[in-house]
């Protein structure tokens, strides 16, 4: 997919023109979130992040905008008003997977405050926030309380999802569209004064759901730079196949590397397209011979010709360190039919891929088959439902670039954002 042309349309997300709206991105991440919003028609105004990878990556992705920095000195003076407010606060503290310290926790447990008062001092028209559930389980429902009442008290009426006795309750992302069960806290806040009250989206019909299969089954395996390692390509042809396109043979290739990979038979003459020939996916393969392996009758196949919206970028690699006894200790694969567990930041707790099927780690010592492989950053992304466009960059290091995966998927920005922008932009 161009650069160019920002649509996403494997999510149904299409490029909205500008609605009119400035955003500000608090906790901005490397832009997952932000890629939702952008194609929903905002103007991101400003945002900042404390990790220069992730600024760095935002601004590669979304526009630069994003700055550095530490929100607790961060003064409302120096922020140009927006019309929203965007801003997920660090979720550790709050995470059951966690230590659970809350607000006690001494380096993010107050950010929560900061958010708020942000949202108090430049009065947007509207805010949303975003966490994990943990936020409202029994140790901290009491802050969420009272996030809640200070956003009133400062002037919003907030809307939040709620179970049927009016209880505070999660939103599972699933149900919107994206291919993973991912339950979040999501809370909107729309200005008092403007006289509105916001609705969330409607949840999509379960049998329109999406799956794992529908996020990463077009993906190739991978097996090393552009996808050749392993799919039979001889010694003498590997330094050269990527410089073939797919349809293409060794005609394509600069004089000087023809001459290096024929060798005398460069000077014979003749037509001899089979040498270093690809395979084009919409076309016919060539005769298929009982020696397959020979130089003169190549019949590569190029993934980059399969996969044509696929940057080949952050799935080349994926974590492969050791499984802790805590990882062990219950499920952690879906099928390909089945939405993924949640992505999370830390590479070692990511899910498995759906291959070899139906692999309970917790019985790895009884088979005798390896373990499946965790996601990949770039499948990770697909499940997150972040547009193909967006990429890291190779000096971000891979820990790092699963850390940055996560947040609030772009799927989720993008319909709660249209929702916001229609509400906003009706009569009082």
């Amino acid at each position: 997919m161009k650069k160019s042309d920002l649509s996403e349309p494997r999510w149904g997300m299409i490029q909205q023109p500008f609605n009119g709206l400035t955003m500000i991105d608090l906790f901005c991440g490397a832009g997952v979130g932000a890629s939702g919003f952008k194609l929903a028609g905002y103007k991101i105004v400003y945002a900042i992040d404390n990790q220069k990878y992730a600024v760095d990556t935002y601004n590669r992705n979304i526009g630069n905008h994003a700055v550095l920095g530490d929100i607790r000195k961060l003064k409302s003076e120096d922020v140009p008003w927006a019309d929203i407010i965007t801003g997920g606060f660090p979720c550790t503290p709050f995470s059951v997977a966690g230590k659970g310290n809350g607000v006690q926790d001494k380096n993010k447990g107050d950010l929560g405050y900061h958010f708020y008062r942000i949202i108090k001092e430049k009065q947007p028209k509207a805010f949303l926030m975003e966490n994990v559930g943990g936020l409202l389980t029994k140790k901290h429902k009491k802050f969420f309380e009272e996030l809640m009442k200070l956003f009133d008290e400062a002037g919003y009426h907030v809307t939040y999802q709620q179970k049927e006795n009016g209880e505070p309750d999660t939103l599972n992302c699933w149900e919107y569209g994206v291919p993973q069960l991912r339950k979040r806290v999501i809370a909107v806040g729309i200005r008092k004064d403007l006289g509105k009250t916001f609705t969330f989206p409607s949840p999509i019909p379960e049998q329109s759901r999406t799956t794992i299969r529908d996020a990463i089954g077009d993906l190739p395996d991978p097996n090393g730079e552009n996808n050749h390692k392993g799919y039979g390509i001889r010694k003498d042809e590997a330094p050269y196949v990527d410089k073939i396109p797919p349809g293409g043979n060794w005609r394509n290739l600069p004089v000087e590397d023809q001459i290096a990979f024929l060798g005398k038979a460069f000077y014979s003459g003749g037509g001899r397209t089979g040498f270093l020939r690809k395979v084009k996916f919409d076309n016919p393969a060539w005769t298929l011979t009982s020696f397959m392996n020979g130089k003169n009758n190549a019949q590569i196949v190029d993934n980059r010709d399969k996969y044509t919206s696929f940057p080949l970028s952050n799935h080349n690699d994926y974590y492969q360190g050791d499984f802790s006894p805590r990882y062990k200790s219950r499920n952690r694969q879906k099928q390909w039919d089945e939405p993924s567990f949640t992505i999370v930041s830390s590479a070692r707790q990511l899910p498995l891929y759906p291959e070899p099927a139906r692999y309970d780690i917790r019985k790895m010592d009884s088979y005798e088959i390896a373990p499946p492989r965790r996601f990949t950053v770039r499948e990770c992304l697909r499940l997150q439902t972040v547009p193909d466009w967006f990429s890291f960059g190779e000096d971000v290091s891979l820990a790092h670039q699963y850390e940055r995966c996560s947040g609030i998927p772009s799927l989720i920005a993008y319909r709660f954002g249209k929702q916001i922008a229609e509400l906003l932009k009706e009569p009082a």
